[in-house]
């Protein structure tokens, strides 16, 4: 069985279930816990660093690093590209000395899980580049996960839910669901459905995919 870089197993195929697609980037991530870790590093990169234009960001890609014969993390569903054109592999110092210190303080917060492309590890720097590090194994990946998005109880989960108000059209707001909790699941998500169903309001929401985030808020479209 194939691996990357980072020791996680390659996934042939972009249709994999095991990839999930990504809301900052043109492609799909590894689901679990790495979607929930890179996940967390593109949010707080889209709101503190830089906006992220996921037109020209990335994610899974069967292929090797180029120059090399290994296969790239990007293959494992387990590294993503933000802003590519802006950053483009080989060059350094594409970001402000306030970035950096900003992606500095979202790898503190990720670590020792996530690796940045413009870090001292990379001798050729990749500055577009985030993924999981070399030798991390699933269960450290978890624990980066729980301490990153603590998970509500179930009569908190349901207060979140209660600010859903109706907007006369089909989207709906959840105000710092994102920023304070985890992304919803399928249980809540069969709840705002049916409250959706109550109002009136016709919506295509049926799976945590149709999910699309902004910054401090979800859109649900």
């Amino acid at each position: 069985m194939a691996t990357t870089e980072n020791g996680w197993t390659a996934i042939e195929s972009g249709t994999d279930p095991r990839l999930s697609p990504f809301p900052w980037v043109t492609g799909r991530v590894l689901v679990g816990d790495v979607f929930t870790v890179l996940a967390y590093v593109a949010r707080r990169f889209d709101a503190e660093v830089e906006a992220v234009d996921p037109a020209s960001s990335w994610g899974w890609a069967y292929r090797v690093i180029s120059g090399s014969g290994t296969l790239s993390n990007h293959a494992s569903g387990t590294a993503i590209d933000l802003n590519a054109p802006r950053h483009p592999l080989g060059a350094e110092g594409t970001f402000t000395a306030a970035q950096q210190s900003a992606i500095r303080s979202i790898l503190d917060a990720t670590n020792p899980v996530v690796r940045w492309g413009g870090g001292a590890a990379y001798t050729r720097k990749d500055e577009m580049h985030f993924e999981i590090n070399e030798g991390i194994t699933p269960a450290t990946v978890a624990e980066v996960a729980a301490r990153i998005t603590p998970t509500p109880d179930p009569e908190d989960d349901m207060t979140q839910l209660m600010l859903i108000q109706e907007t006369g059209s089909a989207a709906i707001f959840i105000t710092d669901l994102v920023t304070r909790r985890k992304v919803l699941n399928t249980s809540h998500l069969q709840v705002l459905q049916r409250r959706l169903d109550r109002w009136g309001i016709d919506s295509a929401v049926v799976e945590v995919a149709d999910i699309k985030t902004y910054g401090p808020e979800i859109l649900f479209a």
